[in-house]
């Protein structure tokens, strides 16, 4: 008889079944977002490495990012340091025109810096307003280092949005450097000279 009472308790209820199927959406639609994320940083750390840049991942205690004992056993074996670790500097030493479709791929790169461009070609490169654009969406840019590129100070304005606070800049002269004190977000030191 007790059994029969117990699963009389156990009644079917509407309200149950929804919550349940709320539950269930909830935890699939954080796992789809947690897999989507980690396949972007992937690609993009790929596509970076192979053109010549350097893809720096934060592991263990580096800038203030940790992971649990837990997860550091076991997680980057079988998930992969992309699925753990996020890439947070990458820099490039270019010795010919400098692609923007490696800026589409920094852009995709949520958890970024630090970004480093050195221009080794004969010929000084330009960067694009597009490319300042593209830097304006990593929500989290703290340093940029802009060796023998040139552009316009205007540029830096898609750049207010970033914590930025540091900006590295080789051979600019005393009336850029003003201008580009005037474009910086509050806060944000300017450090000029060789790199």
């Amino acid at each position: 008889m007790s059994i029969l009472r117990g699963l009389l308790f156990v009644r079917f209820s509407l309200r149950s079944l929804i919550a349940l199927t709320a539950l269930v959406c909830l935890a699939t639609f954080v796992v789809a977002e947690w897999r989507k994320s980690t396949a972007r940083q992937k690609r993009s750390s790929e596509f970076l490495t192979r053109g010549g840049w350097v893809v720096v991942y934060a592991s263990g205690h580096d800038y203030g990012l940790t992971r649990d004992v837990f997860m550091q056993r076991w997680a980057p074996k079988y998930l992969g340091q992309d699925a753990v670790d996020p890439v947070v500097a990458v820099a490039a030493v270019y010795s010919t025109n400098i692609s923007g479709q490696d800026f589409n791929h920094i852009a995709d790169l949520s958890s970024l810096r630090k970004v480093v461009i050195v221009n080794n070609a004969v010929v000084s490169y330009t960067l694009l307003e597009d490319d300042f654009l593209k830097l304006g969406r990593l929500k989290r840019l703290e340093a940029l280092s802009l060796v023998e590129c040139n552009f316009e100070t205007s540029w830096f304005l898609h750049l207010q949005h970033c914590p930025l606070k540091e900006l590295n800049i080789s051979q600019v002269d005393a009336c850029v450097a003003e201008k580009l004190e005037r474009v910086l977000p509050d806060g944000c030191i300017l450090k000029l000279g060789p790199y």
